[in-house]
């Protein structure tokens, strides 16, 4: 899925939740609107919620940037001309076994645990 259907699904999902929450019967969606979607994420990303969530990640990563220095993604091939499209698996994500050990411990150290480590790494 991509970031509009995402967003549609939980927002779907979590407006039904908050009406059976409240013992209501929940009413047929209306169907979204992908401009609205656009302006709203535009809107974000210009907000102070934006600014403060940016805030909050790079306060998570940065303490650990020195770990993660360096290219984290090994091209597979050379770049081909536009006449040709790359072949499949174009990038490989490697992370050698004590890395990973590592980095399970820096996330569990700090709360968290290495799945939502990876995920945030992957998000930014």
């Amino acid at each position: 899925m991509d970031g509009w259907g995402t967003t549609q699904l939980i927002r779907g999902w979590n407006e039904i939740y908050q009406e059976l929450a409240e013992s209501r019967c929940p009413p047929r969606a209306a169907k979204p609107s992908y401009q609205e979607f656009i302006a709203e994420s535009l809107a974000y990303r210009k907000s102070a919620l934006f600014e403060r969530d940016a805030a909050y990640w790079h306060g998570q990563i940065q303490p650990h940037s020195a770990q993660f220095a360096g290219a984290q993604v090994e091209p597979r091939g050379a770049y081909v001309g536009v006449q040709q499209l790359p072949g499949a698996e174009v990038f490989k994500l490697k992370l050698a076994r004590a890395e990973y050990l590592s980095a399970a411990s820096a996330a569990e150290a700090l709360g968290g645990n290495i799945f939502r480590c990876l995920l945030a790494a992957l998000a930014l």
